[in-house]
């Protein structure tokens, strides 16, 4: 079982924490060193991830790196999320460019532009570059203030499992045996597949619709509504933007996942804007990867290393031949 999947996924305390926000419900709590799983994770005084690298005190450019959980790098360490790769690839260019890690544990487009807004007029960013992931559009409006805060006291999400002291046989299993972990997960699929026919509206019956294709095309509104924000916004700031779209591990497993609907509307949404990207369904396709660059986390799962070093290998080519991002970033 470890030879195919890998080992399970350990959790670590502490684990990152977050604070209320006034805006945008939460942000990630600054100047922390935690764990993200079993992950170590380090946030700046700035409350951004860290992104190992050579002093860039005086950049000649930077780079903001904007999205939820796959650009925060849930479950890798520091320097394996793909803006602390690319800050790599960068440094070893000679290239004065610093990479900022803006992503955040669940964000969806509303909390994306507004940390953007927030924090762009001091960064001063030169490219933005956004990773974009299929439930994005599920968190695209102002959190309703009546609404039970998401945060413990503590600091922790009130759907992460709480602190509990001393020795778990059941968090055991779930750290050390695969086949442990195999079962977890059949039973938390078949326990989302139970709250899909009682709540259709749920997460679970949102993902199982994108992965067959059947999520309506009205869905993604507010995607192609925060791009048609975003370019102005980069317009009178200075950025130009450019797009990733992050893979979904049951859609690269398809037979033919660009093809897939999610995907191709996708790529459709950011031409008729112009917006140079990266389809990440495609570089899975070329390269063969199927699933095996996921964490063992069950359907909707992350990247791993390994994963996302082939997006920034993937990215680092896209750059270059863009023109546009190229010159901004002097490359």
């Amino acid at each position: 079982m470890r030879a195919i999947y890998g080992p399970p996924l350990r959790r670590i305390e502490p684990q990152i924490r977050y604070d209320p926000h006034p805006v945008r419900s939460f942000t990630l709590r600054p100047s922390q060193s935690a764990f993200s799983l079993g992950a170590a994770a380090h946030v700046d005084e700035n409350g951004f991830r860290a992104t190992p690298g050579r002093d860039r005190a005086q950049p000649d450019a930077i780079v903001f790196a904007l999205g939820d959980s796959f650009t925060f790098g849930m479950g890798v360490d520091d320097e394996e999320t793909w803006p602390a790769i690319l800050q790599q690839w960068l440094d070893t260019r000679h290239s004065h460019v610093r990479v900022i890690n803006g992503g955040t544990i669940s964000y969806g487009v509303f909390q994306e532009m507004n940390l953007l807004q927030e924090h762009a007029p001091d960064i001063h960013p030169d490219v933005v570059i956004h990773a974009l992931y299929w439930n994005d559009y599920q968190s695209a409006h102002p959190p309703n203030p009546k609404t039970p805060s998401v945060l413990r006291p503590n600091g922790l999400f009130v759907w992460e499992p709480d602190e509990a002291p001393g020795f778990s046989i059941r968090r055991f299993f779930a750290e050390h045996s695969m086949i442990a972990t195999a079962v977890w997960n059949s039973f938390s699929r078949l326990d989302r597949d139970a709250s899909e026919i009682s709540d259709p509206r749920s997460y679970g019956a949102a993902y199982r619709k994108l992965v067959s294709g059947d999520l309506a095309s009205e869905t993604w509104r507010p995607v192609a509504e925060f791009y048609d924000q975003l370019v102005p916004v980069g317009n009178s700031l200075g950025f130009t933007t450019f797009v990733v779209i992050m893979p979904v591990v049951d859609i690269v497993s398809q037979p033919d996942p660009t093809n897939h609907p999610y995907p191709r509307l996708m790529r459709q949404l950011l031409e008729e804007r112009h917006i140079s990207y990266l389809d990440c369904f495609a570089v899975w396709q070329r390269s063969h990867a199927g699933t095996g660059l996921f964490l063992p986390q069950g359907p909707d799962a992350h990247l791993d290393a390994t994963g996302y070093h082939l997006l920034v290998e993937a990215l680092e080519n896209a750059l270059l031949a863009d023109r546009v991002v190229a010159s901004h970033l002097h490359l």
